[in-house]
């Protein structure tokens, strides 16, 4: 392995901070000639020396280094299953409720049926006229969580057939075929359990299968329609259900923090405004301390927490601040935050677009995290999603490691976006990834 010229200038530091002897200068500056003139001889040997040692390795050492390989790679399938479960446990929740409620309504239809019947029972245009109009509104209110259902499964399927297919032989052929087996056992699975809870008594095969016929067609006519509806409908729940939970966490998201009547402090969470008088100051130049009392004891960024951030911190627009203070301190200093700039009057939200950019093979963002690439520093831009295979991560988190082939839901100016662009499909260089 040849060291370089950049040796010199740790030995230097090292040696003007007293960390290390002086000779460790010279030590450096002659261990990098050695190595300048060995590398080529090694480089155009190395397969031989590699060969050669490889022959000479003992019994015991080859077993070891099979042993730690075998262990690095029992910890990444664990961690690709851990991480495998936390993009699927949402959508086993959402199959869950959706198969209650489509059972709720079949197992109940009849008790249903007799409370609906005496509205129906009034115009009989043709025979068994409440049944059939009864059964096709039923239908049709149970064809959107049978929809819903569909689609997680599929997108269920299509992340265990990636990942039972990752860096095996045949990849491309195999990943559809897992697939489709996997599709296969849930399409059938759900026409037992339909067949299993269905009324079929009586008069209602016929109107039963009448009543499927006309849903079929409803779906195929309004399938659009009726992913949109779910598409909403999950958009609802998630914000009732945050509303609920920031209603019970009151004024911060800190859950490891209680308010002391004693000591008379609160905490409070405050986001940046895109416009923000504190965009690119860092805490100690904002003075919080000083002006108002509070402190700055957190910063939340795309997903990623800062806990106690040091004074040196720069704040950026979307950033959430979380402070901590008497009450009068906390809304002065929310107040403070959250005031927007005036260098800029002409500017306004249609300033801001959304695009979407694709990572391709050779880009320098490819096997990079979100908190490694630092778009929002390093180009104004932020990544407001990834989709991967057909599975959508919104807001995704710090640690979300992008791929080739990911496709980027990007925020920001056309100017930024425009040169973040540029930097993302870059060609690479004499054969190696653009830095």
């Amino acid at each position: 392995a040849q060291i370089g010229e950049f040796s010199f200038i740790i030995a230097q530091l090292g040696v003007g901070a007293a960390v290390v002897p002086e000779k460790f200068y010279p030590l450096a500056v002659g261990v990098s000639l050695l190595t300048t003139l060995a590398a080529p001889l090694l480089t155009r040997h190395a397969e031989r020396i590699v060969v050669a040692i490889g022959a000479q390795q003992p019994e015991w050492l080859r077993g070891w280094m099979q042993f730690y390989r075998r262990g690095l790679e029992r910890a990444s399938r664990r961690r690709q299953e851990n991480r495998l479960w936390q993009l699927c446990r949402r959508r086993f929740v959402q199959i869950g409720v959706e198969i209650l409620v489509v059972t709720g309504l079949l197992v109940f239809s009849e008790q249903l049926f007799a409370v609906v019947q005496p509205w129906l029972a009034g115009g009989r245009w043709f025979p068994y006229a409440p049944q059939v109009i009864f059964w096709t509104v039923l239908g049709l209110i149970a064809l959107a969580p049978l929809l819903a259902i569909w689609r997680n499964c599929s997108a269920l399927a299509l992340l265990y057939a990636q990942t039972a297919a990752a860096g095996r032989p045949r990849e491309a052929v195999l990943r559809p075929a897992i697939e489709t087996g996997i599709k296969a056992m849930i399409a059938a699975g759900m026409v037992i359990w339909l067949a299993s809870i269905l009324p079929v008594e009586g008069p209602g095969r016929w109107l039963l299968m009448a009543g499927i016929v006309m849903s079929v067609a409803g779906l195929v006519v309004w399938r659009r329609k009726l992913v949109y509806w779910h598409s909403e409908l999950e958009v609802e729940l998630r914000d009732v259900l945050g509303s609920a939970g920031r209603q019970k966490d009151s004024a911060t998201s800190a859950p490891w923090f209680e308010s002391s009547e004693d000591w008379d402090l609160t905490m409070a969470d405050c986001q940046l405004p895109d416009l923000t008088e504190c965009a690119g100051k860092s805490i100690h130049e904002l003075g919080l301390r000083v002006r108002f009392g509070c402190t700055v004891v957190g910063i939340e960024r795309q997903g990623f927490a800062l806990a106690l951030p040091p004074p040196e911190t720069l704040l950026y627009p979307r950033d959430k601040v979380l402070i901590v203070g008497t009450p009068a301190q906390v809304a002065a200093g929310k107040k403070f935050l959250s005031e927007t700039t005036d260098a800029n009057p002409g500017a306004t939200f249609e300033d801001v677009h959304i695009e979407t950019m694709k990572i391709p093979a050779w880009s320098a963002a490819a096997g990079r995290t979100l908190g490694e690439l630092e778009a929002a520093k390093n180009f104004g831009v932020q990544v407001a999603g990834v989709r991967r295979g057909g599975i959508r991560i919104l807001s995704p988190g710090a640690g979300e490691r992008l791929q080739a082939g990911d496709d980027l839901l990007m925020l920001g100016a056309p100017k930024q976006l425009r040169e973040f662009e540029a930097w993302l499909t870059a060609e690479p260089a004499n054969g190696r990834t653009a830095e």
